[in-house]
């Protein structure tokens, strides 16, 4: 059996093309950013050109993570 590893994920505000985002890093790899448009939020994968939008913030960071695993191995 595995032993859990213990990872830490850190959303920090930075100004990116004259507009503040929210960027999702864990450890010093970042898995994308999010910014606003509208009352929505849209999930940018970092890397690709791959975008979703979302009702909330949350579900975006959920959406960033998931994407990030699932193209890892």
């Amino acid at each position: 059996m595995s032993k859990e590893q213990k990872v830490k994920l850190t959303m920090a505000d930075e100004q990116r093309g004259g507009q503040t985002v929210s960027v999702l890093n864990m450890g010093r790899q970042e898995l994308g950013y999010i910014r606003t448009d509208g009352d929505r939020f849209v999930a940018v994968v970092s890397g690709s050109e791959e975008t979703d939008r979302f009702k909330t913030e949350d579900d975006a960071v959920s959406f960033l993570i998931a994407t990030f695993h699932l193209h890892q191995h």
